[in-house]
């Protein structure tokens, strides 16, 4: 064999040898490529559930479900303020025609059945206060003693028949009455509004379980907390509570002299 046949031999073993190393090193490549893309979609797929999963633990099942139940009793407050108002025009400008046979029912319940004492102390545990549940409770003791003055009480009161003229006396000092009260009940609608500020925060974070503790340092949400205990100072100042009215044995409506209830 001649030495140009060893070379071109030598030549063409190591040409083989280095075509086999390159496809080696581009499988290599492909596999390491494949596990990197693996584990970045695992990854990617689990912190994103961890966000949905804190969504709906701290989101849907905590701030919404908060601001949800306060909203449905107010409405409930507000349809029943309607329909006393509605039954008290009714009663002012028909005088001796009006019946209460001619407007049934209509009044809805306020239930709290849906009081959701678990919600509350994930809000309180979002922004590292208590500040929401103190004024949530307070917001929803107004509201079932105002619904049992505006439901109730009223509703009960122009039952009796009287003449015209005190009729139009009391019928407008009820008026005032239930005004009042719902005054009362809508100057809480701060708390819903700060519910929804929550919820407009956290929503725009996607937040893992190790970040919730960080949450109450956000600057908005310290603000927030900071407004709603101002609120709550002013309550204490211009609003005396549901014990004290109580105590003070305050009529929520005039007496009025009975001349018999109507059939």
């Amino acid at each position: 064999m001649s030495i140009c046949d060893f070379l071109g031999i030598f030549c063409n073993t190591k040409s083989a040898e280095l075509n086999i190393s390159s496809e080696l090193f581009k499988g290599l490549i492909s596999i390491i490529s494949i596990i990197l893309a693996s584990a970045i979609a695992i990854r990617t797929y689990f912190r994103q559930k961890e966000y949905e999963l804190v969504k709906d633990r701290y989101l849907e099942h905590g701030v919404d479900a908060v601001f949800a139940h306060h909203e449905l009793s107010q409405g409930v407050i507000r349809h029943n303020f309607a329909k006393t108002m509605w039954l008290l025009k009714a009663y002012r400008e028909l005088g001796e025609g009006y019946e209460p046979s001619n407007f049934p029912g209509g009044f809805l319940e306020l239930k709290s059945d849906d009081f959701n004492l678990c919600a509350l102390e994930r809000v309180e545990r979002l922004v590292g206060s208590d500040i929401f549940s103190t004024l949530y409770l307070r917001s929803y003791a107004q509201m079932a003693y105002s619904n049992f003055i505006i439901k109730d009480i009223i509703p009960s009161h122009i039952n009796i028949r009287i003449d015209s003229e005190k009729r139009k006396k009391y019928a407008e000092i009820y008026i005032k009455n239930i005004k009042d009260e719902m005054q009362t009940v809508l100057s809480y609608v701060v708390v819903s509004g700060g519910l929804q500020e929550i919820s407009y925060i956290l929503e725009s974070e996607k937040m893992k379980f190790i970040k919730i503790k960080k949450f109450r340092y956000n600057s908005e949400v310290k603000k927030l907390v900071k407004d709603m205990l101002s609120f709550h100072e002013t309550l204490d100042k211009n609003m005396p509570d549901i014990e004290i009215a109580a105590a003070q044995s305050r009529p929520a409506v005039p007496p009025i002299e009975p001349q018999g209830a109507i059939p």
